[in-house]
């Protein structure tokens, strides 16, 4: 048994269920000029399943001798996090770690597809990625990548027309500038007056 054949079947029992995935399923998902695929020519594939995080955030009001009470300010940007495997005997190992590496360095941002379905109505990007080199051949060319990725919602223009108009004023008049002027020298003339 060669170096290759024990990483994989190393990978196999490791990941048990997750290595039927590389076979006969095609792709299911996407982002950008990466795929994510489950089929002997497969370029990489998602194991451990995949982590989304969907959150809003509240503003709490303190309250003397009473529970505070929250009030809804926003929805949170979505998280994604998915674990992938690069073998050598399906892809270029090397070819697919330097393309992720240019997308999360230049800042490229695209629409997430997993499972056939995009993940928001927005874009992702890449906040971060770490890689762990689990087998190398003799040579020390790399024949197992695990790569842990994980993306943020990516939103690049605020949609005016969603946003609740501002309060309306009320018992408010415009005033000139004469009127404040005498106002003020009205007051000051009270404050003098005080002061003897």
């Amino acid at each position: 048994m060669n170096i290759f054949q024990h990483a994989l079947k190393e990978f196999y029992n490791r990941y048990g269920g997750d290595a039927l995935l590389l076979y006969g399923l095609g792709k299911i998902g996407g982002f950008g000029p990466l795929s994510f695929r489950v089929n002997p020519n497969s370029i990489v594939s998602p194991s451990n399943g995949v982590s989304i995080s969907k959150s809003s955030s509240y503003k709490k009001h303190s309250i003397l001798g009473a529970t505070p009470i929250a009030e809804y300010s926003y929805r949170n940007l979505r998280k994604i996090s998915l674990e992938i495997v690069l073998l050598q005997q399906y892809s270029s190992i090397d070819t697919i770690v330097e393309e992720i590496t240019r997308m999360v360095e230049n800042g490229e941002h695209y629409p997430l597809l997993l499972g056939g379905k995009e993940m928001s109505e927005h874009d992702f990007y890449i906040e971060s990625v770490s890689e762990t080199i689990q087998y190398t051949n003799s040579s020390g060319k790399t024949i197992v990548c695990v790569i842990k990725l994980s993306f943020e919602e990516y939103i690049e223009n605020i949609d005016r027309d969603i946003l609740p108009p501002p309060p309306a004023t009320q018992n408010t008049k415009k005033v000139s500038k004469r009127d404040v002027k005498k106002n003020n020298k009205k007051h000051k003339n009270k404050l003098k007056k005080k002061k003897k």
